[in-house]
């Protein structure tokens, strides 16, 4: 019965791990010059064009921050930079919304350096992590 507590913590330990950089590495990040809200707005929604027909659509955007994402099905490193979350709802052909999409752009130095889209979450034992794919 004693052994029960042991076990979970070691679970998560291990589960925090893959969603998030370590602190050495948080430390040497790189997340270069902030990029202004409109230029990141501007920069993701002419990579939406390629997406999407954003004539048919609704797009919002959240604040641009500092942060990172990853892929989660490849392995690799991390992308720092500054972090834009958009959310995306096109029509279809009979003027119905089919959902929305939520993508994920990084900015260094006012460039996009990686594009995302959700896919889904992914359940962990206490909390709900992005699945994310690497669009760019």
């Amino acid at each position: 019965m004693t052994c029960a507590p042991v076990v979970l913590v070691l679970v998560f330990a291990g589960c925090a791990s893959v969603h998030e950089p370590s602190k050495s590495e948080l430390a040497d990040a790189n997340f270069g010059a902030p990029i202004s809200q409109s230029r990141g707005e501007s920069i993701a929604r002419e990579f939406l064009a390629g997406q999407a027909d954003l004539s048919r659509a609704t797009l919002s955007y959240d604040p641009v921050e500092r942060g990172f994402a990853k892929d989660d099905r490849a392995k690799g490193d991390f992308e720092f930079g500054h972090r834009l979350y958009a959310t995306l709802n096109e029509k279809d052909a009979a003027g119905y919304f089919k959902g929305p999409v939520n993508y994920i752009f990084i900015f260094r130095d006012e460039v996009l350096v990686a594009a995302y889209r959700v896919i889904g979450v992914k359940a962990d034992l206490w909390d709900m992590k992005p699945r994310l794919m690497r669009l760019r």
